[in-house]
């Protein structure tokens, strides 16, 4: 079972944001990251933008992840952008 979600001291977890899923994989050699990919996490990332931006709109909020793969990709036409520029929320 895969689970992904957010929350916060304030808010606990945010249910709206809870994603759970059964991975395909089985057996003790496999990794649930090979199922877990970039456009996945993106997309339920999206989704949490989406909800500080409405339920939060006046609030900063720190966001912690770790390394994962999955988390973070290079796009060609941003690698030489300012980081000023990248930040859409």
């Amino acid at each position: 079972m895969i689970v992904i979600g957010i929350g916060s001291c304030q808010h606990g977890t945010i249910g709206e944001l809870l994603e759970v899923f059964v991975g395909k994989k089985s057996g003790q050699e496999e990794d649930y990251h090979k199922e877990m990919d970039a456009t996945m996490f993106e997309g339920w990332w999206n989704k949490v933008l989406r909800w500080i931006k409405d339920k939060l709109p006046d609030q900063k909020v720190a966001v912690v992840i770790d390394n994962a793969k999955y988390h973070s990709r290079a796009y060609p036409h941003t690698i030489d952008r300012p980081k000023s520029a990248l930040y859409s929320l």
